[in-house]
């Protein structure tokens, strides 16, 4: 595989990752705001976080 091929394909794989990780990173603050819109709360508290990142992480 040349350089060029080999530097392409680093890319793309790196170009993947950046999207997947910014789509999953929104997925938790949707979760996040549509978790306060439903509560009383009226401030993001730990365990609101910690389950919206276990979701997102229990769907990879």
């Amino acid at each position: 595989m040349s350089d060029m091929k080999k530097t392409g394909f680093l890319l793309k794989r790196i170009n993947s990752f950046i999207i997947f990780t910014f789509l999953s990173i929104t997925n938790v603050v949707r979760r996040c705001a549509l978790q306060l819109l439903m509560s009383k709360q009226k401030t993001l508290d730990k365990q609101t976080l910690k389950e919206a990142l276990q979701k997102e992480t229990q769907k990879m």
